[in-house]
Order: C-alpha cells, then sequence, then structure tokens
C-alpha cells in the first residue's frame, strides 16, 4: 500500500492527504469521529489541526499515541474504487457475514473492518495490531 507523504488537516475536519504515488484526496474524519467516544478530542479543530501527524513510517496519520488512522483504510475511503478493485465481492460477503454475527451476539458493527490478501491471495480480515 501507498505511504502518506503529506498532510493538511482543515478546521472542517478534513485532511488533504498526499500519498507516495502523488494521488491526493480530501478524507472527511466526521463520520468516523461521531462512531466512537474515544474521537471526541478531535472534534475541536484546534486540536485536529495541531495534533495531526504522520506516523515515522507513512503507515497512519496519528493524533496521539492511541489514535492512528491506517493509511490502506484512508486510501480506500479516498478511493473506494480501488477497495472493490482489490478486494471485489469477497469483501462485501465477508461485510455482511460479519454484520449477521454481530447482530446474533447483539453488538453493534462500527466502520468499514479492513481485508487485505494473504499469500495465497484470498481475501481475509485484517489482524489489528
Amino acid at each position: 500500500m501507498e505511504e502518506i507523504v503529506k498532510i493538511e488537516p482543515l478546521a472542517d475536519l478534513t485532511v488533504r492527504i498526499v500519498w507516495s504515488d502523488g494521488r491526493d484526496a480530501h478524507v472527511d474524519f466526521a463520520p468516523m469521529i461521531d462512531k466512537s467516544p474515544v474521537f471526541d478530542p478531535m472534534r475541536d479543530p484546534g486540536f485536529f489541526i495541531r495534533n495531526a501527524q504522520i506516523t515515522h513510517t507513512g503507515s497512519a496519520i496519528a493524533w496521539s499515541d492511541v489514535l492512528e488512522f491506517s493509511s490502506d483504510g484512508l486510501r480506500y475511503d479516498a478511493f473506494p474504487e480501488e477497495y472493490r478493485r482489490d478486494f471485489g465481492d469477497a469483501a462485501a460477503e465477508w461485510r455482511r457475514s460479519r454484520a449477521a454475527s454481530h447482530r446474533r451476539r447483539g453488538c453493534k458493527l462500527s466502520g468499514r473492518a479492513l481485508l487485505t490478501r494473504d499469500h495465497a491471495d484470498r481475501v481475509r480480515p485484517r489482524r489489528s495490531a
């Protein structure tokens, strides 16, 4: 996946992101921030702008030691056609099965889970670090 090389956080809770291949996009963080109270500090435009930084590997944008958004997840948010190209119907099927599992357990499904391809080029859920 492409690394993040430049960011420009804006007061409307969007960030202009430039990836290592030169593509750029504005990503709206407001919908993500609304999903959990853990993101509440990011609602303040001053905090949002002052504290946004690219991680040293370019693999994420971070607002603290615990608030990170991965480069590939942001890339797929910015360019959904790449997500469909990379994961196609397998992504939609996995998402449906995950949602059904969460409903059976009485859990809420929050956010889009990231998928990746394994060494045999099969689509599978991305393991969190």
